[in-house]
């Protein structure tokens, strides 16, 4: 299924909001 990547989207889409924060 596609919940794997969805789950890890999000991981990354958390990482990108990190780098714009900083």
């Amino acid at each position: 299924r596609l919940e794997k990547i969805r789950r890890q989207n999000r991981t990354k889409a958390e990482l990108q909001a990190v780098l714009d924060g900083k």
